[in-house]
């Protein structure tokens, strides 16, 4: 089974899946991530330049963040990432990207000459990036912020409490969690994906840290994993003895799927109803019941 994030600190395990950074919203903080190719070996960072990109979304055109990452151990390919508070501003779990350039950025001569403060000018990167290093960027929601509105993204220690996968004590088989941070980063972006392309179309459309849903985006999320858990066991079924009992593997394959297709079908079904309540919301406008207290009845917040 997936072992946990591991795979860009130990070159001898899955060196193809992407790193997941964990941030707290307004609150500064700085990771050390180890950059490696598709086959594990460290990139030689001697002379280099380690840009940071993340993205809310993948069509949009705006970065969330833009900034440089500082070499550390160069030859073992180690860059520490630190963000502010300010670059921290919105909660949620972003794609992210470290962008190894050849050379040092260049500063705008322009910039510098024309502007009158001493904060140094913003670098230019050329073209002719020499890597691009893919990640997930979470950002775990801060409470003290009181003007977050009424979305709350949920989080990957949420999701592993959720299907009991906190620590290897829960899966005394296993001897160790079952998901990585990874795969639940990527199950918690599915469910949204799937409103956002399910008819009828609503735009503008949801990300991790705008969608208001909590409690049935939850069994979208589950459903991911146990779709994927079955497509890894179906895989790498087998029947084997030890100490003199007998394990079938196939028989979790049956109870991922039937539990999968659940809560995918629960989750589908529910997209289906809502979406459809809101668009009839949308093209007929508001209704005031006053009398039940309910000022925009039908209309999306």
């Amino acid at each position: 089974m997936p072992q946990p994030d591991i795979c860009l600190v130990d070159n001898q395990r899955c060196p193809n899946e992407w790193r997941t950074l964990p941030f707290v919203q307004d609150t500064a903080g700085a990771v050390d991530v180890a950059l490696r190719d598709r086959n594990g070996d460290p990139y030689d960072l001697t002379g280099k330049t380690v840009r940071f990109i993340a993205k809310e979304w993948p069509t949009f055109s705006a970065l969330y963040i833009d900034t440089v990452a500082v070499v550390g151990d160069a030859t073992e390919g180690i860059v520490r990432l630190a963000l502010t508070e300010t670059e921290l501003c919105n909660a949620g779990l972003f794609l992210g990207e470290f962008i190894l350039y050849p050379e040092a950025p260049s500063s705008s001569s322009s910039e510098s000459s024309a502007s009158s403060s001493s904060a140094a000018p913003e670098p230019v990167f050329r073209s002719g990036a020499l890597a691009r290093i893919p990640c997930y960027l979470e950002v775990r929601e801060n409470l003290e912020r009181l003007d977050s509105g009424p979305n709350s993204p949920l989080t990957i220690a949420e999701v592993r409490l959720a299907i009991r996968d906190k620590c290897r004590e829960d899966n005394f088989l296993l001897d160790n969690v079952e998901f990585t941070d990874t795969e639940i980063a990527w199950a918690i972006r599915r469910p949204i994906e799937y409103w956002n392309e399910v008819p009828p179309p609503l735009r503008p459309g949801y990300t991790p840290g705008t969608f208001p849903y909590r409690y049935y985006w939850l069994y979208g999320i589950i459903g991911e994993l146990l779709s994927i858990a079955t497509t890894g066991l179906s895989r790498n079924t087998q029947v084997y003895s030890a100490a003199g009992l007998s394990f079938d593997e196939k028989a979790r394959v049956t109870l991922y799927r039937e539990a999968a297709e659940r809560y995918l079908k629960d989750y589908r079904e529910w997209v289906r109803q809502q979406k459809r309540a809101l668009n009839l919301g949308l093209a007929y406008g508001s209704v005031s019941i006053p009398s039940f207290g309910n000022k925009y009845y039908g209309t999306q917040q």
